[in-house]
């Protein structure tokens, strides 16, 4: 992902997807850079990543059970999130949190259960961030 420019693919799409990796990238800023050469100005790049601010996250920490993904390198929120796309040529179209519907644990699944009512109503709190994005037109 930080080398896209080694592909052989010359090809244009209308959706661009990155799916939680971001987090796994020791420089994300060159992964952005690389799918530019993949969009027109309408296609959508959909990024998500673990919401760092989120209340999965900060509960997990509060209770001193917070771990970071094993292969996570860093951690994101809404704003650096924003902050980083607009440094590599990107204008923020929408940006959503979001939660799992359901817990396949049975032991865990009244908080999940209780989490998806509580997250239904402040998304915001939400254990992802998903945004959908667009290259700026450059200017000459």
């Amino acid at each position: 992902m930080e080398r896209l420019d080694d592909l052989q693919i010359t090809r244009k799409f209308d959706v661009v997807i990155a799916g939680d990796i971001i987090e796994h990238l020791s420089n994300p800023g060159q992964m952005l850079d690389g799918i530019k050469r993949f969009c027109t100005e309408n296609t959508q790049v959909i990024i998500t990543t673990p919401n760092a601010f989120g209340a999965p996250n900060f509960l997990r920490h509060s209770a001193g059970k917070f771990r970071e993904g094993a292969e996570h390198v860093m951690s994101f929120n809404a704003q650096n999130l924003v902050t980083l796309l607009d440094r590599h040529g990107y204008s923020l179209s929408e940006l959503h949190t979001c939660f799992q519907p359901r817990s396949v644990d049975q032991h865990s699944a009244f908080f999940f259960t209780l989490g998806r009512k509580v997250l239904g109503l402040f998304p915001h709190w939400g254990g992802t961030l998903l945004v959908v994005a667009k290259v700026k037109p450059t200017t000459a």
